[in-house]
């Protein structure tokens, strides 16, 4: 890949002093959009593969921009800057954004993109000595993890979780063994695996070139037990989250000994997750330099993330379902991309992320204020938005039934639905000669983020569509469907004589419960007026130690309503919730 990453600042040795990026979303208020909790560990959509669904059924595209430090604190400084986590999720749920790359740097110190110092804290394993490494601190222990770094991962994890965004955990780093083409560092002076960094005896430069690639290969079987027992921790560490995926390597070196290894990796999560109570997707992303996008397809993974090749910058392959392509502008530019390249990639059913600066201290001679920049972030939402208003589980990429040759569709005779991207604005022709009935038409004015309705067409024949602004367009045309909200997260919290009923929707809705004391129920509370995602409701007046069966009712703002399965719950006798609860509430429940 014929690029630099410029990061971390001090890279070409003039600091300049960018103004932190504006974070603010522009016009388009993400309405229908919802950024709840995962309910499922992802699995591949059975309905179409080109997508994963958390079990529900409903098909869930993958967007959103992830930066170098998110996990391991990284600078020109010792200890280097603290990152700021939480508004960095702040700044992904402001954007509609429900995906990233938990990145991980394998050295202490040094970095290929610089020849000057980097540091990178905390480290998977224990620096205990005795005697230092070449960085001056105490060597490590491989047979020691640093609870500390496992503890960080997991707790990310679940705050980003509890935001609805699904986490790629990096499990190793090809930037981290040695050096890449026309960079000036080595970062294998500052990894565990040298056999001048650690008490074990481990050499992973048997060759001693200078360069630890062979790390990355099954050449040598000390290391891969290492490895193997540090996937096995991190798994152990999260396995019981539903919003993680996997990664097995940043950009390793590629060759057929590295692609053996990663192939090993993937069947080693595979396996032992099969004992765990839950399973994950795992990812193979491509290898720089020279990375080949067919080992990938060949791969048992099930997401990828290629390069360039096939046209992914430019005119992106349709994904053809045999795995889950996460596009990632890390792989294609490095820093790039824009929004040309994001609408192209979603109307051929990709997934998409984007290697984000995010902050000042992160890269040197990228402008944050960027327009390019700040536009593909807030389509990446965009997108999503229409990915969570679509039926995404029946949406395929048919080129063939728009001009413009990007166009994601269900050309269904009821339910159809076509988003079109017209990269040049102007006109488009779309068949719908698959679809009957009147369909409505909405214009999304990328660059701003308006939305313009347009007049309803009939199906039947190709129509032409001319887009009433300037510039590039997206056209949605659709056939009004009232659509059930998705309820989840259902909870019962019950003393003696009052219960509250808690639970979520896809889409805002009303709330009501319906409950009694056999399955006929008999018994409801008022329907709401307000619509919203986070549903609460208490009922009064129960029995004390009494079965209650119950069941929650939502309708959302077209009419559509859903309810759950009825389900039961029994409340507290009041004698035990005196001896439990009187201590701490000070009043007597039995006056």
């Amino acid at each position: 890949m014929p690029r630099m990453i410029l990061v971390l600042a001090s890279l070409i040795g003039v600091r300049c002093g960018y103004r932190e990026a504006d974070s603010a979303v522009p016009a388009l208020a993400f309405a229908g959009t919802s950024l709840q909790p995962a309910s499922g560990p992802l699995r591949v959509s059975v309905d179409n593969p080109r997508y994963f669904t958390d079990g529900s059924g409903k098909a869930i595209y993958l967007t959103g921009s992830h930066t170098w430090a998110n996990l391991q604190d990284a600078g020109a400084s010792d200890p280097p800057p603290v990152f700021d986590y939480p508004a960095y999720l702040a700044y992904l749920r402001a954007h509609n954004h429900n995906f990233f790359r938990l990145w991980s740097w394998e050295q202490a110190k040094w970095a290929p993109w610089s020849a000057d110092a980097t540091w990178f804290a905390p480290s998977v394993y224990e620096r205990t000595g005795p005697g230092n490494a070449l960085d001056g601190k105490p060597k490590f222990d491989l047979t020691r993890f640093n609870q500390a770094y496992f503890d960080r991962m997991r707790a990310r994890i679940v705050e980003a979780g509890a935001q609805g965004i699904y986490v790629s955990v990096m499990l190793f780093d090809g930037w981290s063994v040695g050096r890449k083409p026309g960079a000036p560092g080595n970062p294998w002076s500052g990894h565990p695996y040298n056999a001048n960094n650690n008490v074990n005896g481990v050499n992973g430069d048997p060759n001693g070139d200078g360069d630890g690639y062979e790390v990355q290969t099954l050449a040598i079987s000390e290391i891969t037990v290492l490895q193997e027992a540090y996937v096995r921790k991190v798994i152990d560490t999260v396995n019981d989250l539903d919003n993680v995926l996997y990664e097995i390597c940043n950009e390793s070196n590629q060759g057929s000994q590295e692609i053996r290894w990663q192939y090993r990796m993937i069947d080693l999560i595979h396996e032992y997750e099969a004992s765990k109570p839950k399973q994950h997707p795992v990812g193979m992303t491509v290898p720089y330099p020279n990375g080949v996008n067919a080992d990938l397809f060949a791969s048992p993974a099930e997401w990828i993330s290629p390069n360039e090749g096939g046209g992914y910058q430019t005119d992106p392959p349709a994904a053809d379902g045999s795995k889950v392509v996460v596009v990632d502008t890390d792989h294609l530019w490095g820093v790039g991309g824009d929004r040309q390249w994001l609408w192209k990639s979603f109307a051929r059913g990709l997934n998409n992320i984007y290697m984000d600066c995010y902050r000042a201290i992160y890269c040197e001679g990228v402008n944050l204020n960027d327009p390019t920049r700040l536009s593909v972030i807030a389509n990446m939402g965009y997108a999503r938005m229409y990915a969570d208003r679509m039926n995404l589980s029946t949406m395929t990429p048919r080129g063939d039934l728009c001009s413009t040759s990007y166009c994601l569709a269900n050309p269904a005779p009821s339910g159809a639905e076509y988003l079109v991207y017209l990269p040049s604005g102007g006109s488009a022709t779309v068949d719908l000669g698959g679809s009957s009935g009147q369909l409505s038409v909405e214009w999304l004015n990328p660059a701003t983020g308006g939305i313009v309705e347009g007049e309803t067409v009939s199906g039947g024949a190709a129509r032409s569509f001319t887009a009433p602004f300037g510039g590039d367009a997206v056209l949605y045309i659709y056939q009004d469907q009232a659509t059930p909200p998705e309820i989840s997260s259902i909870a019962v919290r019950s003393l003696d004589i009052v219960a509250r009923f808690t639970w979520v929707t896809d889409r805002p809705a009303t709330s009501q419960v319906e409950y009694g004391t056999s399955l006929d129920l008999g018994t409801s509370t008022t329907e709401t007026t307000a619509h919203v995602l986070e549903h609460s409701v208490f009922v009064a007046g129960l029995l004390p130690h009494t079965e209650y069966y119950y069941r929650v009712h939502s309708r959302g703002v077209d009419g559509a309503s859903s309810s759950s399965e009825i389900a039961s719950f029994r409340t507290v006798a009041t004698e035990a919730l005196r001896w439990t609860y009187l201590p701490i509430i000070m009043r007597d429940l039995g006056s």
